[in-house]
């Protein structure tokens, strides 16, 4: 399992190990984790899973829509473009159950129940459709199966959503419109749409409301997901997923095969790989008898906790690499000290697709290495020799294996901005808009997908339904944050709960409560907030203390196996304040 935190070059190594060593493409990433709906859906309808657009185009767009994503606390960079762009006067649509920040500057906030992205969004296409708001040139020259997506959305009336998502129909009717009719709408997502039991259908639900006006491949347009990390675009970019090699090629495409024979001695494997997920089964099988995790805390960050820990612990060999002693290092036989950004060379790319350099600042402690050569020992110790000389080096064979990223080299990226992949030869400027002529297969693909409810629903034992995020003063499982003075403001997760379901517990603000789900029960805090609904709860997972995602279920997304993190049914019960 690799890292989203590791550079392009140690990624792209690690899944080399993988098939060249081992003779599997048994190699997964934490963006199947957070975006593999993303992939899905827009590699479906579009045949390309990155963001179409560059951060600047939000000075451009006439619109910008989020859904399920809360740019100012979880992308700062992004949710100060977008609050400048308000502010200008641009309009704001914003889906999403909670009332983030960007909801209260929202032209509207359409607030749904968490799980109904899709109900929603096809709901805003029956508008779309049935007001005459297509365009019909677009549609006709550029995009095939408009018959599908129509026939899907026929019945999709606003309300009929109503009661779904809990939207006002009147709601629903006006940001179709005002999406429609802009101009120019761009759109921002995040793991509000991808981490659900029906993730790729709301991400191709998504797509279709642009391809169906038009909204793609202009300036100031287009599908634009938020990674989660520095280098969740990269790790997938450069192969470390079980389904495709380096730039989303077919691990069966015969060319392929050929040319990675010629560049690495060794064929590639053809049979797809385990998922993450697959892994822990496999281990609770006794099928999987060694695993090596490079940055990645599954122990405290992946869903099911106690069902990943008993996993971990039937892995006969379990080596674990990273910068500190982390929840998931403390179940492993070895653990190999990892090098941070500041003590290696190498490339990132962010999440407009832009690969960047960074430069070796300090040395590494005495006796750790970069992650790449800790890989390439590994690897010429087990029989298969790996050496480079530079991180360069290593570009260079991606480059070669790689169409898109063809015309990449450390001499090019020598600039302040990087390349924009892709970058199809060595002459090639970058390619800052996606599809602005023609998508990958020639024409973009209408999906029509149906709403289909979320793995778990509130019952009279679980009436409670908890979502759970980040919040701006930590980063992902805290491993880093929790290392430093951020500590005297944020140092403990808490629960958000409605005052009036509160109230209604005789549960005040600061008394701690038990969070009880049919997987686990946990104690946190409570902070009273109107920014989650009645019947809703919100929490964040940066303290391992917390032990959050022990209470979520195993529920994943069908194709993608994106786990279903924002939907999970728990009951609240007060502590004995004694």
């Amino acid at each position: 399992v690799s890292s989203s935190r590791g550079t392009n070059e140690e990624n792209y190594l690690f899944g080399k190990f993988i098939r060249c060593v081992m003779g599997t493409n048994h190699i997964d990433n934490c963006a199947r984790v957070c975006h593999s709906a993303t992939v899905t859906g827009m590699m479906e309808t579009l045949g390309a899973s990155a963001a179409t657009n560059s951060i600047e185009d939000l000075d451009q767009a006439k619109l910008i829509m989020i859904v399920g994503a809360n740019p100012t606390e979880s992308h700062p960079v992004v949710g100060a473009r977008i609050k400048a762009a308000v502010r200008r006067g641009v309009p704001l649509l914003v889906i999403d159950p909670r009332r983030i920040e960007l909801a209260r500057q929202a032209t509207l906030h359409l607030q749904l129940k968490p799980g109904t992205n899709v109900a929603l969004l096809n709901a805003m296409g029956h508008v779309i459709a049935t007001e005459g708001l297509l365009d019909h040139r677009f549609i006709d020259t550029r995009a095939d199966g408009v018959d599908d997506w129509l026939k899907a959305v026929e019945s999709c009336t606003p309300e009929w959503a109503e009661p779904i998502t809990g939207v006002p129909a009147g709601l629903i009717r006006e940001a179709a419109r005002l999406y429609a009719g802009s101009g120019a709408s761009l759109c921002v997502h995040g793991l509000g749409m991808t981490e659900h039991r029906w993730g790729s259908h709301g991400v191709m639900a998504l797509v279709d409301l642009a391809l169906a006006t038009g909204h793609i491949g202009r300036p100031g347009t287009g599908i634009n997901p938020l990674r989660g990390q520095n280098n969740v675009q990269g790790a997938s970019d450069v192969g470390c997923l079980p389904t495709f090699f380096a730039g989303y090629q077919a691990l069966d495409d015969p060319a392929l095969g050929t040319l990675h024979r010629e560049v690495t001695g060794r064929p590639l494997p053809t049979k797809r790989g385990m998922k993450t997920p697959d892994m822990w089964d496999a281990a609770l099988e006794s099928r999987l008898k060694a695993l090596w995790i490079i940055g990645y805390d599954v122990a405290q960050t992946d869903p099911n906790l106690k069902k990943v820990r008993d996993a971990l612990r039937r892995i006969d060999f379990l080596v674990v690499q990273d910068l500190f002693m982390s929840e998931t290092a403390k179940f492993a036989h070895l653990v190999l000290p990892g090098a941070s950004f500041l003590e290696k060379d190498g490339t990132f790319t962010n999440l407009e697709r832009r690969i960047q350099r960074i430069r070796k600042a300090v040395d590494p402690p005495d006796g750790v290495l970069p992650d790449w050569q800790v890989v390439c020992e590994v690897a010429t110790r087990m029989g298969y020799p790996m050496a480079y000389r530079h991180p360069s080096e290593i570009m260079d064979e991606i480059a070669r294996l790689t169409p898109m990223f063809a015309g990449v080299s450390y001499d090019r990226l020598d600039t302040p901005s990087g390349l924009q992949w892709p970058v199809p030869s060595i002459g090639h400027e970058g390619t800052a808009l996606m599809h602005r002529e023609r998508f990958p297969k020639g024409k973009a693909r209408f999906v029509g997908v149906d709403y289909l409810p979320p793995g778990e629903s509130p019952t009279a034992e679980y009436p409670f339904t908890l979502i759970t995020g980040r919040i701006l003063q930590h980063y992902n499982c805290g491993a880093q944050t929790r290392r430093t003075d951020i500590l005297d403001v944020v140092d403990v997760d808490v629960v958000e709960m409605h005052p009036e379901d509160a109230a209604r517990l005789r549960i005040a603000g600061g008394d701690l409560v038990r969070l009880v789900s049919p997987r686990n029960a946990i104690l946190l805090p409570v902070v009273l907030s109107e920014r989650v609904q009645r019947g809703e709860l919100f929490t964040s997972f940066h303290f391992p203390a917390s032990d959050v995602n022990t209470l979520l279920s195993s529920s994943s997304d069908d194709v993608s196996r994106c786990p279903e993190y924002k939907v999970s049914v728990v009951r609240v019960e007060p502590v004995d304040r004694e």
